[in-house]
């Protein structure tokens, strides 16, 4: 529990690519954005392991995790659809 009794939420994500280069990219296109974020009330982990990419957000609060979660999974779709152009 938070210091004013509030109860702390989290997500857990993972996201598999085709191959472990794939997951390199995408992670290496978020780690950036992710490290620059102001972040007051929540908290973003992001991982590589092999070809799966493993997000952990924690926050004070469900308004706080939804919208890092949002961000975070808008930044992953960009990432993953120019991949696809280029």
């Amino acid at each position: 529990m938070s210091r004013r009794g509030e109860r702390r939420v989290k997500c857990e994500v993972e996201v598999e690519f085709g191959d472990s280069q794939e997951g390199f990219i995408v992670y290496n296109a978020l780690k950036p954005d992710i490290a620059r974020a102001p972040l007051k009330r929540a908290r973003l982990d992001i991982r590589l392991e092999g070809k799966v990419l493993k997000l952990t957000i924690n926050a004070q609060d469900l308004t706080a995790l939804r919208a890092l979660a949002n961000s975070t999974l808008k930044y992953l779709d960009l990432a993953r659809r120019v991949m696809e152009v280029v």
